[in-house]
């Protein structure tokens, strides 16, 4: 992605706990440091539904995307909404 896009999505993956809190987040697809790190550090304040394998709770593997577009001035602003999982796989 290129760091010059008026809007777009920054990807991540995230592991998220079995108690549904984000442990880590770390960049797959970024536009640049300053902004990557942002959405870093606005997943790790997410919460979601625990996943559940077997009926029990389990920590998960996650892709999640964070939406952004720049002002007038090219400055980034990051979605302050929390979107949906994309795709999780479970921790081993």
């Amino acid at each position: 992605m290129s760091g010059s896009d008026q809007a777009g999505k920054i990807a991540l993956q995230a592991v998220v706990s079995d108690t549904g809190y984000v442990c880590s987040a770390k960049v797959i697809d970024g536009i640049d440091k300053k902004s990557d790190a942002e959405a870093e550090k606005a997943v790790r304040q997410w919460h979601f539904a625990p996943a559940k394998k077997d009926g029990h709770p389990v920590p998960v593997v996650v892709k999640v995307e964070v939406h952004y577009e720049r002002d007038k001035d090219g400055n980034v602003i990051l979605s302050s909404h929390q979107p949906s999982q994309t795709e999780q796989t479970p921790k081993q």
